[in-house]
């Protein structure tokens, strides 16, 4: 049963309690403090003040003595002020000495007496009991056991309470723990296998009771549990070994000169792992290992070994990395780049032991090798493949000429034949006028005041000009680089053509 989600929902839970109670009593005293305003007008007053390394002992008797306050302070307080209040009142002041610096303030009249505040101490934690997986038909007299490290006399007293039968523990038993799991035996085979499985020995007797003891061989080494001492039969290896498990199911192994087989039965025992050896590593370590689980240990232990594991449903697989059960072949997909020439990128101690081939329909490479190599390989190819930035250039080639024409006026005269009227007048005026148009217009004038002009010959003409012109620039081409970045790029922009050449002998 996993501990840690209760165990973080407390602590929440305690924190919110004494941030809770931190509020209510800062509250408190900001509700005294208003009560007290109206009897000492110096609470109300504004506060211009800045300080840098003063204790909070002549911060206060200062801030007192400048708004006629009756202050005591305790001068077991440790605290320099650095600070800058303006245009803050006296009570506000107060407040935040009392949040920031953790004070209490407890008021006699209107003297006012700062000390430390001292947080109210935590009742007592009540230690979650775990529910024990036993169950027992009467009928069939069947018992049903599910433990992991749970305390053999807890266990005992719930088989009693189930059962009616009584199982009495030897008296060094009480702290004893144990594991196993058997589903639907008969009761007194259940013990049995029980207390196989734990080192320990079921004694019947004749008035329905049932003693548990633990076995002779290891009552005769001083009462030693755990895998130090189920683990390692073989002599003179115990003194070399030590295992300490804690209540969060992780490992702690300490040896010098053990052999590794030795290490793997023991651990394997304390933290009741099911493993099979597929062959025997060979050979002795010495190793301290702290607080990890049981993957991590075997891990510490195996690498740089021509041993490794792998997990199958329960079990644990050990064996040369070679076998076949222990090998692993994978597709490793690549998201940013393609897979051609990325085994070239590889460093070779990482494509040693694993055969790599590329797959290039699917931009994927596959792996066929031990497990911690490929996940070492994989780790480091995840590394390079990477975005890999592009840069985009805008190029504007362009003809530049820069001119100004204006031309205007007008021009009038005899042609050979009768002009038309007609021309442009936006933008710029280039206008025609005919004769026709011309004696219109002079008829219009005609009759103001003493103007009298006469009419033109049938081939007089006249011309309105008023133009201006602005030479810019004409844009010869747009072209668009892309380079990735750091990389060279270049352009060419020209014209290539082909000529006929002819020999004549």
């Amino acid at each position: 049963m996993n501990q840690k989600p209760y165990f973080l929902i407390l602590i929440f839970s305690l924190m919110m309690f004494v941030a809770h109670g931190q509020q209510n009593r800062l509250n408190n005293i900001e509700t005294i403090l208003k009560a007290l305003d109206k009897d000492v007008p110096g609470l109300k007053e504004k506060v211009e003040l800045s300080v840098n390394g003063v204790s909070i002992q002549e911060f206060i008797r200062g801030l007192a003595a400048a708004h006629n306050l009756n202050v005591s302070i305790d001068p077991a307080i440790n605290v320099s002020i650095i600070n800058n209040f303006s245009n803050a009142t006296v009570s506000d002041v107060l407040m935040f000495l009392c949040r920031q610096y953790d004070l209490e303030i407890t008021f006699i009249g209107n003297i006012m007496s700062f000390t430390k505040y001292v947080a109210p101490p935590k009742e007592p934690e009540k230690a979650e009991i775990k529910k024990l997986k036993i169950s027992y038909a009467d009928k069939t007299d069947f018992l049903s056991l599910d433990l992991k490290r749970d305390s053999l006399y807890a266990v005992a007293m719930e088989i009693t309470r189930l059962s009616l039968k009584n199982v009495v523990l030897a008296p060094d038993l009480e702290n004893k723990m144990v594991s196993c799991f058997i589903q639907n035996r008969p009761f007194k085979d259940a013990l049995e296998k029980m207390a196989f499985a734990n080192d320990l020995v079921i004694t019947p007797t004749q008035d329905n009771f049932f003693l548990i003891e633990k076995k002779k061989d290891e009552t005769a080494q001083g009462g030693k549990s755990g895998s130090a001492a189920k683990g390692l039969q073989k002599e003179g290896q115990n003194q070399n070994i030590q295992i300490k498990l804690s209540k969060d199911e992780r490992i702690t192994v300490q040896g010098t000169n053990v052999a590794i087989t030795d290490v793997i039965q023991g651990v394997s025992a304390e933290l009741v792992k099911n493993y099979f050896l597929f062959s025997e590593p060979k050979g002795n370590t010495t190793l301290y290992i702290e607080n990890a689980d049981y993957d991590e240990f075997l891990s510490y232990l195996l690498n740089g070994s021509d041993f490794t594991f792998k997990k199958d449903s329960n079990i644990y697989l050990i064996g040369e990395r070679k076998l076949e059960r222990l090998r692993s072949t994978e597709v490793l997909s690549l998201q940013n780049r393609t897979v051609e020439k990325i085994i070239e990128a590889i460093p070779a101690e990482l494509k040693k032991d694993i055969d790599l081939k590329e797959f290039p329909e699917l931009n994927s490479l596959i792996l066929s090798g031990s497990h911690p190599k490929i996940e070492e390989l994989k780790k480091f190819v995840r590394q390079i493949d990477r975005v890999v930035p592009v840069v985009m250039i805008d190029v504007i080639v362009v003809d530049y000429k820069k001119s100004h024409t204006i031309n205007a006026g007008i021009s009038a005269g005899l042609g050979k034949a009768p002009k038309e009227v007609g021309g442009t007048i936006s933008p710029g005026v280039d206008f025609t006028l005919s004769t026709e148009s011309v004696n219109d217009l002079i008829n219009n004038f005609n009759g103001f005041g003493f103007l009298n002009l006469g009419k033109v010959t049938p081939n007089f003409y006249l011309s309105l000009q008023a133009l201006e012109t602005n030479g810019i620039l004409k844009t010869r081409s747009t072209p668009r680089l892309a380079t990735i970045n750091g990389h060279e790029a270049s352009l060419s922009i020209g014209e290539t053509q082909y000529y006929l050449e002819i020999a004549n002998n």
